[in-house]
C-alpha cells in the first residue's frame, strides 16, 4: 500500500521500500515502484504500484500503458497473489473501478499473467470479494482496518459486469476489521474478523473461485 511521495512518502519508503538503503539514506522518493516479489513458506505474493491509476478516466482518457508494461513483463509462479492499492475490479454502490488498471489488464490479453491466483488489494473501504464467471483470479479488497468506512454497496453483485467480466459471486461487508487467511491443502479459507476479534464472516479461495458467506 505504498503512499505517495506528497503524503508523507519519504517515511513510508524509509520502513517499507524493497530496496535496501545506502550510507545510512534511503532511496529517493517516488511514485511508482517497479513491481516486486515476495515469497513466505512457498507463498509468492508479487506487489505492483497502483496508488496513482486513475479510477474513473478523465475526458483525455486514462494513462494505463506503464501498468500495463508491469504486467506483460510478470512471470509469477502458479497460486501467486497480486497485490496492488487500488483493486482491479471494484463495484461501488454507484459506478465501478479501477479503469486505468482495467485498461491495462485489456492490453495485455484481457487476462492477468498466468500464476495469478487472486488479487488482493485495498483502497476501498469495506470488505468486497468478487469471483468471476470466466474462472479468472478473484478480486479480494480488504479495506476495513482503518479510516473512516465508506458508503455501503448493497446491491445485488451477482451477474454485474465489471471491466468486462461478469461476476458470479459477490459478497460485501461495511464493518470495521480485517481478513485472516490460513492454507488448506486445496486451497485457502478466510476468516472475516470485526474489530471486536469476533467472527463476520467465512470464505473459501480455490482455483478460480473466492465464495464468502
Amino acid at each position: 500500500n505504498h503512499e505517495i511521495c506528497t503524503r508523507a512518502g519519504e517515511g513510508y519508503l524509509r520502513f517499507l521500500h524493497p530496496v535496501l538503503a545506502t550510507d545510512g539514506a534511503p532511496p529517493a522518493c517516488t511514485d511508482f515502484l517497479a513491481p516486486y516479489t515476495v515469497t513466505v513458506a512457498g507463498q509468492a505474493f508479487v506487489v505492483i504500484d497502483t496508488s496513482a491509476a486513475e479510477d474513473t478516466c478523465p475526458a483525455k482518457g486514462c494513462d494505463g500503458a506503464p501498468y500495463a508494461a508491469q504486467l506483460a513483463a510478470l512471470a509469477p509462479p502458479p497460486g501467486s497473489w497480486l497485490l496492488t492499492h487500488r483493486p482491479v475490479w471494484g463495484i461501488k454502490q454507484t459506478g465501478m473501478l479501477n479503469q486505468a488498471l482495467q485498461e491495462a489488464v485489456g492490453a495485455t490479453g484481457g487476462r492477468l499473467p498466468a500464476g495469478i491466483a487472486l488479487v488482493l488489494s485495498g483502497h476501498m473501504h469495506i470488505l468486497e470479494a468478487l469471483s468471476f464467471a470466466d474462472g479468472g483470479p478473484p478480486q479480494l479488497i480488504v479495506g476495513m482496518g482503518g479510516t473512516a468506512l465508506e458508503h455501503a454497496v448493497d446491491r445485488k453483485l451477482d451477474g454485474l459486469t465489471v471491466g468486462g467480466r461478469a461476476v458470479a459471486h459477490g459478497f460485501t461487508r461495511h464493518r470495521f476489521g480485517f481478513v485472516r487467511m490460513e492454507p488448506e491443502p486445496d486451497g485457502w479459507r478466510g476468516t472475516v474478523v470485526s474489530a471486536g476479534g469476533h467472527p463476520l464472516a467465512d470464505c473459501t479461495l480455490r482455483a478460480g473461485s473466492l465464495r464468502c458467506r
